[in-house]
């Protein structure tokens, strides 16, 4: 397992609104580190248990700062990916690291990106999507989805957009209550749909622009 694996999980730790889960487990990483990254750890996990006082005296909840809490959690595991003196230090002790925080991941896996030879059993869309563009970033002009599908940089995906500043794991899309969906999963950068932001998800129509950073794409949709 390298760092950026590693990473990974916590990322879809992250998007499945577990920030508690991976405060701990980088807690653990980085503790002998220290440092201004075991700094920035410390300042969310306060800002999470202030979040907790929240629910436990009834005062009224706030969805906006646990959402920036993750938005800067996805931000440290890029900084922590990019910091030679972190990765050095994991592949120095990488056995002990994965021993020490597997108590952590306790409950079910997170969601790993599918092989390819698997993609074709994601749930229909039961529609036919086209995304076009004219961006060299797109693997294609035209992308055409039939079910359910991944965006972003890592292999595997149904769509992917070579570009830094795309996460990983950037975007959903999938059909729900007869409606076609875009749901964003924490992406750094963003997903719009006709220059609005989406803060979870948002309906797709025949004709809207689909942005994410800022590749666009024009979307068809179609019945099979």
């Amino acid at each position: 397992m390298t760092l950026d694996n590693y990473t990974d999980v916590l990322r879809n730790y992250i998007g499945e609104d577990e920030p508690e889960r991976v405060l701990e487990i980088l807690h653990v990483l980085m503790g002998p580190l220290e440092g201004e990254h075991f700094s920035h750890i410390l300042n969310l996990q306060a800002r999470l248990r202030g979040l907790r006082k929240q629910e436990i005296y009834f005062l009224p909840f706030d969805p906006l700062e646990r959402g920036k809490i993750r938005y800067a959690l996805y931000l440290l595991l890029d900084e922590i990916e990019n910091d030679k003196r972190v990765s050095q230090y994991f592949d120095a002790n990488r056995d002990k690291i994965v021993a020490s925080t597997d108590f952590l991941n306790r409950g079910p896996k997170p969601r790993l990106v599918e092989p390819l030879d698997t993609i074709k059993a994601a749930p229909p869309l039961g529609l036919c999507l086209y995304l076009r563009t004219n961006d060299a970033r797109a693997p294609d002009t035209t992308i055409t989805l039939r079910s359910e599908s991944y965006i972003g940089r890592l292999e595997g995906h149904a769509v992917i957009l070579n570009d830094r500043r795309i996460s990983r794991e950037h975007a959903r899309i999938f059909y729900e209550d007869g409606a076609l969906w875009v749901e964003d999963l924490g992406s750094d950068n963003g997903t719009f749909v006709n220059d609005q932001r989406v803060l979870s998800r948002a309906a797709l129509n025949h004709g809207c622009a689909l942005k994410f950073y800022d590749i666009v794409f024009e979307v068809e949709i179609a019945n099979e």
